[in-house]
C-alpha cells in the first residue's frame, strides 16, 4: 500500500482543506485529492467534503447525491377533508442534512387557522416535536410557514402535522396511497410535544413539505 502524505489547502471558500495524496497518484485539478477519491478530478470545487451547492445537479462534495433544501409531497389533483381541533399528518423523507427553516401545506379549501409541526419517528409513528409554527391564517394554495426555531435534521424520516381550529381540505394525490396519522387535538392547546397516541390509516398523499438551507 502506497504512503500518503497529508496535505494543507486554502481554498477561495475560504476554509481550510486537509487533503492525502498517494506519492504519484494523479490530481488533475490541483484540489489536493486524488483520481481514487475524487469523484471528479477534472474540477477543483468538487472533492470529498466540499461545500455543497444545492439542487444544482452536481454532487459537490462526492456523497453520491445533489442536495436538497425541499422535501415532501405536492400535488394539487385530488383533495383530502379535515375539521377543526384535529392534528393529521404524513411522512416525509429527508434525504440530506437539513436546516428546517419552514413547513409547507396545501389547502384547497381554506378557512381559520393552522399549525404546522415537524416530528421525530420512533417506531413509525411521530414522537417528540423538533419544530412548529406560530398559529397563522390559512390561505387556499400552497402556505410556507416559518417555523419558531430553525432546527438541524439529519437524513431520515420525519412527520409533518398540520393541526387546524376550522374545516380545510388539503391537497392530495389522486392515486398515491400512503399512511397517516391523526389524534384529537384543540388548537388553543397547540401542537402536541409528544405526539402521543396516534391512530394510522390510509388515503391519499396530502401536500406537506419541510424546506431550508443546507448546514454550514
Amino acid at each position: 500500500m502506497r504512503a500518503r502524505l497529508p496535505v494543507l489547502l486554502l481554498l477561495t471558500t475560504g476554509c481550510v482543506q486537509t487533503s492525502l495524496v498517494a506519492p504519484g497518484e494523479l490530481d488533475e485539478d490541483g484540489d489536493g485529492y486524488g483520481v481514487e477519491e475524487d469523484c471528479d478530478d477534472t474540477d477543483a470545487a468538487i472533492w470529498p467534503g466540499a461545500p455543497e451547492v444545492a439542487e444544482d445537479g452536481v454532487d459537490q462534495d462526492c456523497d453520491g447525491v445533489d442536495s436538497l433544501t425541499s422535501f415532501g409531497h405536492r400535488d394539487q389533483a385530488g383533495s383530502l377533508w379535515t375539521v377543526a381541533d384535529f392534528i393529521v399528518g404524513v411522512q416525509v423523507e429527508v434525504s440530506n442534512p437539513l436546516v428546517v427553516e419552514g413547513l409547507g401545506v396545501d389547502l384547497t379549501q381554506a378557512d381559520g387557522n393552522l399549525r404546522l409541526g415537524l416530528y421525530e419517528q420512533v417506531a413509525g409513528f411521530p414522537a417528540a416535536l423538533l419544530a412548529g409554527t406560530e398559529a397563522t391564517a390559512s390561505v387556499e394554495g400552497e402556505q410556507l410557514v416559518d417555523v419558531v426555531e430553525p432546527v438541524l435534521i439529519e437524513p431520515g424520516t420525519y412527520w409533518v402535522q398540520v393541526l387546524v381550529d376550522a374545516d380545510v381540505t388539503l391537497a392530495a394525490s389522486e392515486s398515491e396511497l400512503v399512511t397517516l396519522t391523526y389524534s384529537d387535538q384543540l388548537f388553543v392547546d397547540g401542537l402536541p410535544d409528544p405526539y402521543g397516541f396516534a391512530t394510522d390509516y390510509e388515503d391519499f398523499r396530502p401536500s406537506f413539505w419541510v424546506e431550508g438551507s443546507l448546514p454550514d
